[in-house]
Order: structure tokens, then C-alpha cells, then sequence
């Protein structure tokens, strides 16, 4: 897709609106471009597009458009279709967004003048949408810092206000990519956030960074007084697997990896999240109330099924009528990273002051540790940037996908690999093991069972 489509008259669109109003009024196109930034239009709006970029297009376009393109949705206010205005933003140089961000942010202030509206009637902090389509990421970061600055003044009234705004963002396919979902529930209210430091260490395993975090979540009530955390995971891209050097057959070749956004469990299921998910109706499995071998209601469940995991992922999803099931292999590694590329996201190491596992043998130049020879509570160690505690040892955590012996030929586009080989991936280590099975790229086969195994879910956003 080319994007010097200022400039060409014959461009052919994909949507067959576009084609077939394109077709019908050629000299149209670069005013039709314009048209696509702000969120809505007006007939005074178009006509002031028109003047300020395209004064050569033809007067009777501005009608054509708005008829033949847009839909009303208020007195002399309009709107393109998602699919139709996205696809006409990809389209504009980053130079030409700037502009139109520029432009539209003073109209919006000329405006406000006579009608305190029109803020919301054309789309607030237009800066957003040519950002969207340059660097979305830049956009999220802006759009939750101004979340976060209501939520820390306690304004409750321009919350609202910004919430009933935001929602106009929530058809700009790079925003969505990029992690707009979260942000919607934050200002609506159905998320919270939650402050955390996370740690860094050297080949030594001695702490040289600490830092400040936060993360926004929801709160599944599972019943029973029982809750599930879920940390809102945002879309990203990642080299998977192990670099030259690092790692095994199977952790190879690395590539890179697109992961859409999603939710994940703030910890490893727990025992008592466990037996709740049991008493539910079944859906396909039984499940045993208490299968781990070490009790306690904080620590994580171990000893069950890749079928059990599946079975429980069924049944929170028919109560609660979200969809939840175990991640892809993919989504694992993107979140235990959480934007790091050591073998750990601690950094070149692991201690076992950060992570539960067989601290008798060493990675890299740390001591060696202490050998808990059982599971830890949830919770127990420093988390890593994304929120996501006990990533590195504990248990095992069941994965989606189907064992295969190294990546060619594997997804790029986060999703699980299916291919009905009989055995499932499973990642992370556990109590059991040391430093080289814990380490963010590594990967393990079982057949279906293993006593060290336990799992955390996810859950995907759905599309407003």
C-alpha cells in the first residue's frame, strides 16, 4: 500500500464504497482524505478542509461526500464508517496528520467559542488521531497519562466527560492494536490500577535497578469471597525464542512475533481459585476439588491436566460470560518478557530472593541459593514490568499450543499453534528446577500431565 495517494487521482481503494464513489467522482479524492480525520463532520467543517488544503477540489464535493460517504448522527453532524475512515487515514503522510492535528485543534478552539460542544460533537485532542496512525504507542501513553491525572485529582465530572470522548477513539484500528481497550474501562470506571517496583540484576545477581510501576487491571468475581486479578497486557512486538548462543534446538529460529493486547492473570491460579472453578457445572471434564500435592488457599494449584486447565478456563467462561482460556505460547513469552530481552526478566540471572526454584545450580556469576523443595504463594516475589508475578519458577504453566521441536514454520501473529501432536507446550519452570528450565524462552513438552504443572489464563479484550 502506497502512501503518495495525495497525488494520484487512479489510486484503487479496497472498500467497495470507496471504489465505487471514487469511480463516480475521480476529482473528489484528495478533499475525501481530509475528510477522514476528524471523528465527525460538519457541512462548515468539510467546507473549511476544503479551503485550507484542497481549495482546488471542486465545491460540490463537500455535499457528495457527506451524502454519499457519511451517515448523520446529530443536527448538521456526520460520520464515515470505521472500516472506510481507517482505510482512508493510512493513506496520508505523517506531514499531512500533523497539519490536520494542528488545524483541527484550533477549530475545535474557534468553536468552543459559541458552542461548548464541540469538543465532543468533533473529537477532542485530535493530536490523538494523527498519532494514532504515526506512533499509536505515543497516543495510549498520552491518553493514559490524562486518565491518570483525573484519577489522582478525584474529578470525577470531567472523568465522565473524558470517558464519553474516548469512547469516539474506539474505532481507530491502531489505538485498539495498541492497547485503547484498557483505557476505556480505566476512565469508564471498570478498571483499576495497581503500584509496583520492579527489579533489575546483574550477572552477580546484585539488584543495579530499581523502578517505579504501575499497571491497570480488572477484578473477576469468581464467588465465595474468591477474586481473580487480570492485568491488562498491552499489544506489542517481540523477537521470540533464544538469540545465537542462548537456549535450545527447540527455542529456535527466533523471530519476531505481533501480539494483539490482551488480559492475563496477575498470578499462577491458586488453590482456592481452583476449588471454586470445581464446584462450577461441568462442561466437558470433571475436575477434583484439591489434586495439589502441596495445601495451602494462596498457593498455586499443581498436579492438573492439560485437559483440567482447559476444563476450568470452560467453566469460568460460561459463568461469567467472558471468553477465557489458557495463553498461546507466543503471549507467554511476549508477557513474561514484558519488553526485556535477557534470559530473565530480572535481567541476566535469577536469585532465589527473586523467583522459587532449585537455587542449587547457578546460571551466570550469582551464589547459589536457597532450595525451597515446595511451591510459594502467588505473589511471593518482585513482579515484572508488566505486573505479572511469579513468571520464572513456582509451577509450570500449560500453554495452548501443541509441542513442536522449534519454530519454523511457527504463527507471527501471537496466536497458538495447533497442530494435534499429542503433547502440549508448558513454560516458566518450577520449584523443582533450575535456573535454565526458568528462563523466559525456555520450553517444555509434557504428555497432557505433569506434577509440577499448574497454569494462569487469559482473557481477550472484546471489540467495542
Amino acid at each position: 500500500m502506497t502512501k503518495n495517494m495525495n497525488n494520484s487521482p487512479t489510486t484503487t481503494f479496497k472498500h467497495p464504497h470507496l471504489q465505487s464513489f471514487l469511480k463516480r467522482y475521480p476529482t473528489h479524492q484528495k478533499l475525501l482524505l481530509h475528510a477522514a480525520f476528524p471523528l465527525a463532520l460538519t457541512p462548515e467543517l468539510l467546507y473549511c478542509l476544503r479551503e485550507n488544503f484542497v481549495p482546488d477540489s471542486p465545491w460540490i464535493a463537500v455535499s457528495d461526500i457527506l451524502l454519499f460517504l457519511c451517515h448523520p448522527v446529530g443536527f448538521q453532524l456526520y460520520e464515515m464508517s470505521p472500516d472506510v475512515r481507517n482505510e482512508l487515514l493510512h493513506y496520508l503522510q505523517p506531514e499531512e496528520l500533523h497539519k490536520l492535528s494542528d488545524f483541527m485543534v484550533e477549530y475545535i478552539r474557534q468553536q468552543l467559542k459559541t458552542n461548548y460542544r464541540a469538543d465532543e460533537d468533533l473529537g477532542a485532542a485530535p493530536q490523538w488521531t494523527a498519532l494514532a496512525y504515526i506512533k499509536p504507542e505515543d497516543a495510549i501513553q498520552e491518553i493514559k497519562d490524562k486518565i491518570q491525572a483525573l484519577l489522582k485529582n478525584q474529578d470525577s465530572r470531567k472523568l465522565i466527560k473524558f470517558a464519553s470522548v474516548l469512547e469516539s477513539y474506539a474505532e481507530i484500528d491502531p489505538l485498539i492494536k495498541a492497547g485503547l481497550q484498557p483505557l476505556l474501562m480505566l476512565a469508564s470506571g471498570e478498571y483499576l490500577t495497581f503500584d509496583f517496583e520492579v527489579v533489575t540484576v546483574n550477572r552477580r545477581g546484585e539488584i543495579i535497578k530499581r523502578e517505579p510501576k504501575q499497571a491497570t487491571y480488572f477484578v473477576e468475581d469468581l464467588g465465595n469471597g474468591v477474586t481473580l486479578d487480570m492485568v491488562a497486557i498491552p499489544g506489542g512486538k517481540f523477537m521470540m525464542g533464544s538469540p545465537e548462543g542462548e537456549g535450545r534446538d527447540e527455542e529456535k529460529p527466533q523471530h519476531e512475533v505481533t501480539v494483539p493486547p490482551f488480559f492475563m492473570g496477575k498470578y499462577q491460579v491458586t488453590q482456592a481459585q481452583w476449588r471454586v472453578v470445581a464446584a462450577l457445572p461441568k462442561i466437558k471434564d470433571d475436575l477434583k476439588s484439591n489434586p495439589s500435592e502441596f495445601k495451602g488457599d494462596n498457593l498455586p494449584v499443581e498436579g492438573v491436566f492439560w485437559d483440567d486447565a482447559v476444563e476450568f478456563c470452560a467453566r469460568i467462561s460460561k459463568a461469567t460470560g467472558k471468553e477465557y482460556r489458557l495463553p498461546s505460547e507466543a503471549e507467554w513469552e511476549y508477557a513474561c518478557r514484558a519488553g526485556t530481552t535477557t534470559p530473565f526478566h530480572f535481567g541476566e540471572t535469577i536469585t532465589s530472593e527473586l523467583a522459587n526454584y532449585d537455587a542449587n545450580y547457578t546460571f551466570a556469576d550469582e551464589p547459589k541459593g536457597t532450595y525451597r523443595e515446595k511451591t510459594t504463594a502467588v505473589g511471593s516475589f518482585p513482579p515484572n514490568a508488566f505486573g505479572l508475578y511469579d513468571m520464572h519458577g513456582n509451577v509450570w504453566e500449560w500453554c495452548a499450543d501443541d509441542w513442536h521441536g522449534n519454530y519454523i514454520n511457527a504463527p507471527t501473529n501471537g496466536t497458538a499453534w495447533i497442530s494435534r501432536s499429542g503433547t502440549k507446550s508448558s513454560r516458566g519452570g518450577s520449584w523443582f528446577n533450575y535456573t535454565w528450565f526458568c528462563r523466559c524462552a525456555s520450553r517444555y513438552n509434557f504428555d497432557l500431565i505433569d506434577d509440577n504443572s499448574g497454569f494462569r489464563v487469559v482473557r481477550v479484550p472484546p471489540r467495542t
